[in-house]
């Protein structure tokens, strides 16, 4: 978590220049991306949630986590991407992302992400208010980076010993001998994950024909992608039914 929070700041500080690195008409899609640098810290602790159930067996609460996800999920971009589109989506993701993580997470990780929340809000603004006082993107980026990597580390060295502590814990709970032998071939949670990283491919596409004005592909492009979505979270989903009831 501590490599994750500096990199969304630096996508929080300036969307619109690092967008603008793809060349100046993506970067209309600047409020898209700050909106999915929110999402990056929650989607990071919910991956390392579901890690921690999935070798502790406790795979009913990984399944509730991951149903109560897609159904608000569903709500969500019902609700907004009418009105909102694209950053009704974006939106939609991230506070789904946060409530799959509330439920997932144990206390100990729910403090190590909010502390990440708390180097990402002050990185991303330390390079916005470069950009105010006038300094190029390049800067606030390079100040956002800086600061957070700077308050990440700060962060780690304070908690070492509660770290420490913590991961001697987690190793010793941990059930080797009901760990799943890996399956051969395709997996579902290789197709589950396929699709995941296809619906971050056509967002991030179909952002950039909205930043190129062809709203119409734009919004079909995220309609697919939200297809993406679903069929992800289905296949993890059923994986985990499935390794559940492999259990003795």
């Amino acid at each position: 978590m501590g490599l994750v929070a500096p990199l969304a700041a630096v996508l929080a500080a300036a969307p619109r220049g690092v967008l603008g690195l793809l060349g100046p008409r993506y970067a209309g899609g600047s409020q898209i991306l700050l909106v999915f640098s929110l999402s990056i810290i929650p989607v990071a602790g919910l991956s390392l949630a579901s890690t921690r159930l999935n070798a502790e067996a406790r795979f009913h609460r990984l399944l509730a986590a991951g149903l109560a996800r897609l159904g608000l999920l569903l709500a969500l971009v019902a609700l907004l991407a009418g009105s909102l589109g694209l950053l009704g989506v974006a939106a939609a993701y991230t506070v789904s992302s946060l409530a799959g993580l509330l439920l997932a997470a144990p206390p100990s990780l729910l403090r190590v992400v909010g502390l990440s929340f708390l180097v990402y809000g002050g990185a991303s603004l330390l390079g916005r208010a470069s950009l105010l006082a006038g300094a190029p993107w390049p800067a606030a980026v390079l100040a956002a980076l800086a600061s957070g990597y700077a308050a990440s580390h700060l962060a780690r060295l304070a908690s070492l010993r509660e770290a420490s502590r913590l991961l001697r814990g987690f190793a010793s709970r941990l059930p080797s001998p009901r760990l799943r032998a890996p399956r051969p071939g395709l997996g579902l949670d290789d197709l589950g994950r396929g699709f995941a990283a296809a619906f971050m491919v056509l967002l991030l596409v179909a952002a950039a024909f909205l930043a190129w004005g062809d709203e119409a592909a734009a919004n079909k492009l995220a309609e697919y992608a939200y297809y993406m979505l679903v069929l992800s979270v289905v296949f993890l989903l059923v994986d985990t039914a499935r390794s559940g009831g492999d259990e003795p």
